[in-house]
């Protein structure tokens, strides 16, 4: 009738031997799990995982744990936050969003020096595939299409690592297309 963590515990104390057991089980694991999630900080996962470790519950708090961890450490949205989140809990499941965050961040101006300094000093990122495209065509954006503007950037960037796609560049930068009609098609 109390409805409290704390009644429940003592049933469960109590009356070990009681066929009700499991149900004071889960209605105490439910109310305390409330509880920790109406309070929603890493803290409140914490204690409730470390004092119900086996609750069916546990799955759960885990999850909110994790999500409300990687809130706390990033509430400033700075790239300063994100990558000390990074270093202090390196395999967060919210690791993705953390590197998506810091990619976004560092490369928001699209220059080429961005993306370049971006790819040195964060090599492990899961966006440095992205980048080196994007690193590309912004240089590309600030010369003139052409195999030499091409040449040029595989000389720069000789750790590129698409280079294959640079040589079919290469091809079509030195091609010459004509226009031209066939039955009133065009091509």
């Amino acid at each position: 009738q109390e409805n409290t963590v704390q009644a429940y515990e003592n049933f469960i104390v109590m009356n070990h031997w009681s066929q009700d057991v499991d149900s004071a089980v889960y209605l105490r694991d439910k109310l305390a799990f409330d509880q920790a999630d109406l309070i929603g900080t890493s803290v409140e996962y914490t204690n409730f995982l470390s004092n119900y470790p086996t609750s069916i519950f546990a799955d759960d708090a885990a999850s909110r744990y994790e999500k409300a961890l990687y809130l706390e450490n990033t509430t400033a949205n700075t790239l300063t936050a994100y990558i000390e989140f990074l270093r202090k809990y390196p395999d967060s499941p919210y690791r993705p969003d953390a590197e998506d965050q810091v990619f976004a961040i560092y490369t928001k101006t699209g220059s080429v020096e961005s993306y370049k300094k971006f790819i040195e000093e964060f090599p492990d990122n899961q966006n440095v595939n992205s980048a080196w495209p994007k690193l590309y065509n912004a240089h590309m954006q600030n010369n003139s299409y052409n195999s030499g503007t091409i040449l040029e950037f595989t000389n720069t960037f000789p750790d590129y690592p698409y280079m294959e796609e640079l040589e079919t560049e290469m091809t079509l930068a030195n091609t010459t297309f004509y226009p031209i009609k066939i039955d009133n098609k065009w091509g």
